[in-house]
């Protein structure tokens, strides 16, 4: 079990870990809340599908640099998160996850890996500016 116990431990000072005392005790709370979630929901995936019914968002706009850093799907995670005991988790670093994991999917159409993600999920289209 992770514990506070870490935080100023000569683990700490190693090479390639997290100095900073406050990001230390972020990561042991966010992993006791992510917990918490993947209790209540099932898993953690089942939380953060749910607020797109299970289907990845595609957005039009990153060939011309149109497309936003957070959105208003971004922000009610954000906010959903902190409620639920998360630090570090702004709207925009959320942003960044929810593309990493797949649900938002805005490449550009040109690129490979656009239509290798199109023709794996159930796609929705969707604007990027849009609040919820």
């Amino acid at each position: 079990e992770m514990t506070s116990s870490l935080v100023g431990s000569e683990m700490c000072k190693e090479t390639g870990v997290i100095h900073s005392e406050r990001k230390i005790r972020a990561v042991i709370k966010n992993a006791r809340a992510y917990l918490a979630v993947a209790k209540e929901y099932g898993s953690f995936d089942r939380y953060l599908w749910g607020y797109t019914k299970g289907k990845t968002l595609f957005y039009k706009g990153h060939g011309t640099g149109t497309l936003p850093t957070a959105n208003g799907l971004s922000r009610a995670i954000s906010r959903d998160l902190k409620k639920r005991g998360f630090s570090f988790v702004g709207p925009v670093t959320i942003y960044s996850y929810l593309e990493a994991v797949g649900v938002i999917n805005d490449h550009d159409e040109s690129c490979p890996r656009y239509q290798a993600l199109f023709s794996l999920s159930d796609a929705v289209w969707a604007d990027p500016f849009e609040e919820s």
